[in-house]
């Protein structure tokens, strides 16, 4: 059996923060709340290079919701802007935003192999 090598998963971790571009959160009845671009200023990688849990984070305020109150109880990665497949997928206990001063940090981790 091949071995896939350090320089292996080294690529696979800059095509995900190359291409997993959209970070969706959605409501405890699974509908789409919003979908932000990775690029956005309240989104942020945290990691550091080669690390082996690719660490994503949204930073988001009441005022970030057109309509409240707001019950998010996931969140998923894309590539696409609109519809796709989730590449990955994290529910969590549902946060209630009601008003524009709530504040939410929804953090994705996402475990590639370790580079040696």
């Amino acid at each position: 059996m091949a071995e896939i090598t350090s320089t292996a998963y080294q690529d696979l971790r800059d095509y995900i923060q190359t291409n997993w571009n959209y970070i969706s959160l959605k409501s405890d009845t699974n509908a789409e709340i919003m979908r932000v671009k990775t690029d956005d200023s309240r989104v942020q990688w945290l990691h550091e290079q080669g690390a082996q849990t690719l660490t994503l984070e949204l930073r988001l305020t009441g005022l970030d919701f057109e309509t409240k109150p707001q019950k998010i109880a996931k969140a998923e990665l894309y590539k696409a802007a609109i519809g796709g497949t989730p590449l990955v997928s994290e529910t969590f206990a549902t946060v209630t935003i009601e008003v524009d001063a709530d504040k939410l940090a929804v953090t994705l981790n996402i475990q590639v192999p370790q580079v040696i």
